[in-house]
């Protein structure tokens, strides 16, 4: 009798832990929540991030692309695809990137995808500001502003085409600049 005295003691035990933890849990959690200010409280309400790429016009002389350059959905990228048969072939294209927002906001990482190390050996993929310096980290963006960049993808002028394989011309790109707030 001590056996199955044993094996319902030791059930119970067990059940008893079993509510005794989940009973923490609960209090533990309500003890939490009411004693934690959620976040949404601890900034100004007001404040409001919107930056995002806009108004995408193609250059003029740019080679006709497979898909034309397109802002995504989200508004922070853009992608196109293009073939370079020619060497004096290149695309190019103007994109407004405006902060709506009452925040400004700096470049935090500037991204240029996809050439391959053999591409990248024989092309230029460049991204400027209208007057020609380039685009780089930690440029700012003040709120309500907005600034023109220049995207190019050419072949380099000293390159011998007749020298590259053939399947190199057709090109994927994507280009996104990875904002984040200046202050």
């Amino acid at each position: 009798m001590t056996k199955t005295t044993n094996k319902i003691s030791n059930k119970k035990y067990i059940i008893i832990l079993i509510f005794a933890f989940f009973f923490l849990n609960i209090m533990g959690y309500a003890l939490i929540s009411s004693s934690v200010k959620w976040q949404s409280e601890k900034y100004d309400n007001d404040a409001v991030w919107d930056v995002s790429f806009k108004n995408v016009i193609i250059s003029a002389g740019s080679v006709e692309a497979v898909v034309p350059a397109t802002i995504s959905n989200t508004g922070t990228e853009i992608n196109y695809i293009v073939d370079l048969i020619n060497s004096s072939d290149y695309y190019a294209f103007e994109v407004d990137v405006v902060n709506n927002g009452n925040i400004d906001a700096k470049i935090d990482s500037i991204f240029k995808a996809s050439l391959s190390n053999e591409q990248l050996s024989f092309m230029n993929y460049d991204i400027t500001y209208l007057d020609g310096t380039f685009v780089s980290k930690n440029d700012v963006l003040e709120a309500g502003e907005s600034q023109t960049m220049v995207v190019s993808v050419k072949y380099r002028d000293d390159v011998n085409l007749g020298e590259l394989s053939t399947d190199i011309a057709s090109i994927e790109l994507s280009f996104a600049i990875n904002y984040v707030q200046a202050n």
